[in-house]
């Protein structure tokens, strides 16, 4: 039995709705990145079957008063032949719910389930690389030199200056304009500063995460998109946390008699100071996974 073409419609429609809240074009998007968006707001279960058909492009020439395909051979340009107008509910959730979060129900309950591949999450965060990071036979692979491997595209991660606007954004919401000062300036966007905080900042930047590695697919001419940039765990499995370790930049000589002077220091102070000591987490966690 097939599902009725109506409610693909309105899944469609959602489809470029979600992409425009994310700051990309609602009425544009490459096929590939089409039927990720459908998938997402499905949780996984969207399938060109569902309806009749054998592939998903074939299903996409089948709704031509809603779409226009463009191009002969991928990657397909679709094209919403007519914006949609908002709703009186979308009117709504204009009205209460801030920017970074207007995003339709179902992609909401399924930020939390879904998972980044581990190389796409910390190229996408990790700025600090000194090469940066290539895209090479479906993988993001930290550069060791300028020099780009045989096939390989330069990945662009989220930049500082992303970050902090979308730290700037977040507190907005959540934090006062103190907090988010010292959440920014001082604690550097760590996020063991938002001890109330973690698990919706923890999904924003998720969210930012999956937008941006969608955006630069899309983007990036020539580039297929693979299907498997992103899981969902089945029902009671595990989900594996993804740390974001910024690597530290090269060291010179002036660093190294700086950390013969703060080891010393260490060295000298006493239990009840060592208690008061302050280590960065990023630090930390480097050295425990040596």
């Amino acid at each position: 039995m097939t599902e009725p073409l109506h409610e693909l419609r309105d899944l469609i429609t959602n489809a470029f709705d979600f992409a425009a809240r994310q700051g990309r074009s609602g009425t544009t998007m490459t096929s590939a990145v089409l039927k990720n968006t459908l998938l997402t707001l499905t949780g996984r279960t969207f399938n060109e079957s569902q309806y009749g058909f054998d592939s998903f492009i074939g299903l996409i020439r089948s709704l031509p008063d809603l779409v226009t395909v463009e191009g002969e051979r991928p990657p397909f340009v679709i094209r919403l032949a007519t914006p949609p107008f908002p709703s009186q509910s979308t009117s709504l959730i204009d009205q209460q719910v801030p920017v970074s979060t207007r995003l339709p129900l179902a992609s909401l309950a399924d930020t939390e389930r879904i998972q980044v591949r581990q190389d796409l999450w910390r190229a996408a965060l990790d700025y600090t690389a000194p090469y940066g990071y290539w895209w090479v036979n479906g993988e993001a692979v930290e550069a060791s030199a300028e020099i780009a491997p045989v096939g390989a595209t330069r990945f662009q991660p989220i930049t500082r200056d992303e970050l902090n606007t979308a730290r700037l954004k977040f507190g907005e919401q959540y934090l006062s304009p103190e907090q988010t000062t010292h959440w920014i300036n001082v604690a550097r966007g760590a996020i063991k500063a938002l001890p109330e905080r973690r698990a919706e900042w923890a999904a924003e930047l998720k969210r930012l995460v999956i937008s941006h590695v969608e955006t630069w697919f899309e983007k990036t001419p020539g580039l297929e998109r693979p299907n498997n940039l992103f899981s969902t765990p089945q029902t009671g499995s595990k989900r594996q946390r993804l740390p974001v370790v910024a690597r530290p930049p090269a060291r010179t000589a002036e660093q190294d008699d700086l950390r013969q002077l703060v080891l010393s220091v260490v060295r000298a102070m006493t239990e009840e100071e060592l208690g008061t000591l302050q280590l960065p987490a990023s630090a930390v966690l480097r050295v425990h996974q040596r």
